[in-house]
């Protein structure tokens, strides 16, 4: 067993057929490279549930194990005439994959300059093999409005040379009219009992033990998260079971805040909460990651009779903190919103 080699990236399926789970999704994935209209598509879903992993088997299908010849950098994309935009790239021969949202409010200069360049370019055709590339974007959802609307002008251009595959985990915020463009595919976080098995699957190949309960453990907080749940089995199995199942350091800590909330509900607790909140944001932790955290750990220790109250309320200062620009501000003011509510009914 190499303790080196990252397991997700060890046992990502390489091909449709190899799925372990969402089987049903990789069949009509099938069904649709056997056609000759191959659509744009945008997957949906959770984190960890095999968005980047079916893109991937995709463009295996597609184009063989050539595409496994890839090449990561830094590429620079001109914005007017004295300055530049910078943006991780991976690419092959047949596609490129980029996260425009890492260019924050140039991501539409990306987007647009992305697709144009691949769009010129030609590729060496095979027999069996389709006439365009594919572009791979990551979290659409986190795309500017401008970018979006840029990305449908440009993929109607485009549509005979290239075809894109977009992943996102909240699909509201991606706009109707790129999502009418595009064949949408939910895919649904793994199962507990799911998780469990490619754990067991994953152990049986390393031959390395692991007891039930700590496979339990592992599905539970892992929360349906295969990526992590691979993750935290890995370093069960190297300190030999000697290790505890930990969660993330900022999901802990976005729990502490949920019971200093619980705990006093007074304007000193107040900032000093949101000092904390500062620290995670610092840390690049995402404003609705924490939203999520906090309202999970609040409701579990608050009466049932105000959970109606508390979720409508992080419902809303989520939504203000995406269409926003200091997500602080919407935290604080959900933290505030909470704290009244808990006052309230004592």
């Amino acid at each position: 067993m190499d303790s080196n080699i990252l397991w997700i990236e060890k046992y990502q399926p390489k091909s449709l057929d190899l799925l372990k789970y969402n089987i049903d999704i990789g069949k009509q994935l099938k069904e649709l490279l056997e056609g000759d209209d191959f659509p744009h598509i945008l997957f949906y879903g959770t984190s960890g549930a095999g968005k980047r992993t079916l893109a991937h088997c995709l463009l295996r299908e597609l184009f063989g194990s050539r595409v496994d010849k890839m090449r990561g950098e830094i590429r620079e994309f001109e914005k007017g005439k004295s300055s530049k935009v910078e943006c991780t790239v991976i690419s092959s021969s047949y596609h490129i994959e980029v996260t425009p949202s890492e260019a924050g409010n140039n991501d539409k200069i990306v987007v647009q300059k992305l697709i144009k360049e691949v769009a010129g370019s030609h590729i060496v055709m095979t027999e069996n093999q389709k006439k365009f590339k594919v572009i791979i974007i990551n979290e659409m959802d986190y795309l500017s409005k401008d970018a979006q609307a840029g990305l449908r002008r440009t993929m109607e251009k485009y549509m005979g040379n290239c075809r894109i595959l977009m992943n996102c985990q909240c699909i509201s915020k991606v706009i109707e009219p790129l999502k009418s463009r595009c064949l949408l595919v939910r895919v649904p976080a793994p199962s507990y009992e799911e998780v469990e098995n490619v754990c067991k699957k994953i152990m049986t190949h390393e031959s390395a033990t692991v007891s039930k309960e700590k496979l339990r453990e592992i599905a539970l907080k892992s929360k349906r998260n295969m990526r992590r749940a691979i993750m935290m089995l890995q370093v069960i199995v190297v300190n030999e079971e000697r290790a505890s199942i930990q969660v993330p350091q900022y999901e802990a800590f976005t729990q502490e805040i949920a019971t200093d909330i619980v705990r006093e509900q007074t304007p000193k607790q107040l900032k000093d909460i949101r000092e904390k909140f500062d620290e995670l944001l610092v840390k690049l932790v995402p404003a609705r990651e924490i939203f999520w955290i906090l309202l999970v750990s609040l409701l579990a220790k608050v009466p049932k009779e105000i959970h109606f109250e508390i979720v409508a309320a992080a419902a809303i200062y989520d939504h203000r903190a995406q269409i926003g620009s200091k997500p602080i501000m919407h935290l604080e003011a959900f933290t505030a919103r909470a704290m009244s509510i808990i006052k309230a009914n004592k």
